[in-house]
């Protein structure tokens, strides 16, 4: 299985079939490995953050939650987190929570530096700290956290690593 490592790539194909603000955040579904990508670019601010889960809510609904393999939310290019994002997260998270079962769901969240990844811990306190998340490095660390959570189920024991 192979993710779409290129930013740009992930870019146009947001313009395809996903929600893309260059300035902001890209998101796309791939069909082919069934996960979910989010890329942030730049001050990721309140506004952002809730229009990305108002695009993850509207791809739930027209998918399906069983069909989703795994999300990836990409940090790598944030340049800044406003603080009242904290708040925003803790809110639209839980409204997304109520309305779909994400516990099956796999979420790697990348990052680059350790400000990105303080940044998250603090947020990941916020929402419920469940074994379905994971900060790391690389896309490559992203997958197999991914395809190790969801061989460690039983419903897609068909999933292995490669």
């Amino acid at each position: 299985m192979t993710l779409m490592t290129d930013p740009e790539e992930r870019y146009k194909l947001a313009h395809a079939i996903g929600y893309v603000d260059p300035k902001k955040a890209s998101c796309v579904y791939d069909l082919q490995t069934r996960i979910g990508i989010v890329t942030y670019f730049g001050r990721l601010t309140p506004e952002t953050t809730v229009t990305v889960y108002s695009w993850i809510a509207k791809a739930f609904v027209g998918l399906g939650v069983d069909q989703m393999l795994g999300g990836i939310f990409d940090f790598r290019l944030v340049t800044q987190f406003d603080t009242a994002n904290l708040s925003t997260v803790q809110r639209t998270s839980g409204k997304l929570n109520t309305n779909f079962d994400f516990s099956a769901v796999p979420t790697a969240m990348i990052v680059s530096n350790p400000y990105q990844e303080q940044f998250l811990r603090v947020s990941m306190k916020i929402t419920p700290q469940e074994q379905r998340k994971r900060i790391v490095k690389t896309e490559d660390e992203a997958l197999a956290f991914i395809l190790s959570f969801r061989n460690s189920s039983e419903e897609t024991s068909d999933v292995r690593l490669p």
